[in-house]
């Protein structure tokens, strides 16, 4: 599944073959589009658009280049269009330093005019930079501390900006000029967008990705972006297009994306399996406390599911590297259920792991290393923190000041039964990363920094 965050399909390029064009995205698995409106002629081209194809959605703004047009009445047409339940998003809006079709001054009026309204509609909007990322920033930054929700479209700022783009609280969308040579300095940025703020785009019918460089770019040559995305992400195509279009629909349809709680998904080419919401911490960066999910999936349950209907949501397991006990919470809290699972997959001949914070022995009261040996091949333990203070303090453990060390003995019990051990820990501004190491090393056993992603950003 893939979408397109940023399409011009009302423009006359397309004027004759529209239907062709939505279906042969179709056909490349690109289901969603978001269509933004451009100049003063387009608002209602782009709404009739959203409401003739499914999944096609509208925004109703004036590019820059037409900032000298908007008038009062101009403006009013934009505010009727804005009613229209298909018509998402304030924009397409912004400043365009590299033409000046209008002047800078104009521009910034009107900007901070379609800023004012997306405030009043409570709307996303969606921002067009050219030259003018700066202005646009500060801009932005004037209006306080509450957050923007929208979108920089056709990102291609330095670090400093995107830096400062996130902090604004938008999503940072890219488009096919990340295919090109040329785009080395932007794809470096790829990896330093959160996951949940990142999109891609066509902006067809411009920016058409390699090898179509020149030719009428269309929505269809999403997946090619997304294979540009890939490698930077260490995710497959397919993995990008699915996070990419939970972040859209979050952003622009929140009633369609309330996609059902998953069991089993899949990132990369490991198999995670999602037993429990139940957890032993309440870490203070933990993803569950601002959102439904990660990775595109919606992992919070609204029960836990039995021994058959996890291994029915595994059905075929077969191409998987390993399969992984991991999800929104602690699965050694439903130790019974994780052994029932994990049993019948190791005796197919899966390789099995566990995520845990190590605090299973402390909430069971036993060693439950000594009942997974046979099922379960390995454990990556999540230490983040590197003494009992903080520990406490950052993960707020149901045991109190016993679980730091608690932890420490469950990897050393683990270690004790020849289970492979990783330690991870989080790169949070509170967690001593290189103290966390330190201990992983002190122990022999591997250590992994993890990404995070603060609710902000």
């Amino acid at each position: 599944m893939y979408s397109d965050a940023h399409t011009h399909l009302d423009l006359r390029d397309f004027r004759t073959d529209v239907a062709q064009v939505i279906d042969r995205a179709r056909a490349n698995q690109v289901t969603r589009f978001l269509n933004v409106s451009s100049s003063p002629a387009s608002i209602q081209e782009v709404t009739d658009l959203a409401f003739r194809f499914e999944g096609v959605f509208a925004g109703a703004g004036v590019h820059p280049h037409w900032a000298s047009e908007v008038d009062d009445d101009l403006f009013a047409r934009v505010k009727q269009a804005l009613a229209d339940e298909k018509v998402v998003v304030v924009g397409e809006i912004g400043l365009d330093y590299y033409r000046n079709l209008s002047p800078k001054e104009v521009q910034i009026r009107v900007f901070r005019k379609f800023l004012d309204l997306a405030r009043e509609k409570d709307l996303p909007v969606v921002i067009h930079s050219r030259n003018a990322l700066p202005d646009i920033l500060d801009i932005l930054e004037e209006y306080g501390a509450s957050p923007w929700r929208g979108i920089m479209h056709c990102f291609s700022g330095d670090e400093e900006q995107l830096g400062r783009t996130l902090t604004a609280g938008l999503h940072v969308s890219f488009a096919g000029n990340i295919t090109y040579k040329s785009g080395g300095r932007v794809n470096s940025l790829l990896r330093k967008v959160p996951e949940r703020r990142l999109l891609i785009e066509t902006d067809c019918p411009y920016l058409s990705p390699h090898p179509y460089r020149g030719k009428r770019n269309e929505p269809g040559r999403i997946p090619l972006i997304a294979e540009a995305v890939a490698p930077e992400r260490r995710l497959f195509p397919e993995d990008v297009g699915r996070i990419t279009t939970f972040n859209l629909l979050s952003l622009i349809a929140p009633a369609e994306v309330r996609f059902p709680p998953v069991i089993a998904y899949k990132i990369r080419d490991s198999l995670y399996l999602n037993i429990t919401n139940r957890c032993t911490c309440s870490c203070s960066f933990c993803v569950r406390n601002d959102r439904d999910g990660i990775s595109g999936y919606n992992l919070r349950l609204t029960r836990e599911p039995e021994v058959e209907e996890i291994l029915k949501a595994v059905a075929s397991a077969e191409g998987y590297r390993e399969i992984v006990f991991c999800g929104f919470g602690e699965p050694t809290i439903r130790l019974d259920t994780m052994m029932a699972v994990a049993g019948q997959l190791k005796e197919a001949g899966h390789s099995v792991r566990v995520n845990t914070n190590g605090l299973g022995n402390l909430y069971h009261g036993f060693d439950m290393t000594e009942r997974l040996q046979g099922i379960v091949d390995a454990f990556t333990v999540s230490l983040n923190a590197s003494d009992r203070e903080s520990y406490s303090r950052i993960c707020k453990p149901a045991m109190g000041s016993s679980a730091f060390d608690g932890v420490l003995d469950f990897i050393r019990a683990a270690l004790a039964r020849n289970f492979h051990v990783a330690v991870t820990t989080v790169e949070a501004p509170e967690v001593d990363v290189e103290g966390c190491r330190a201990i992983a090393r002190s122990m022999g056993v591997d250590f992994r920094k993890r990404y995070f992603c603060p609710g902000n950003s």
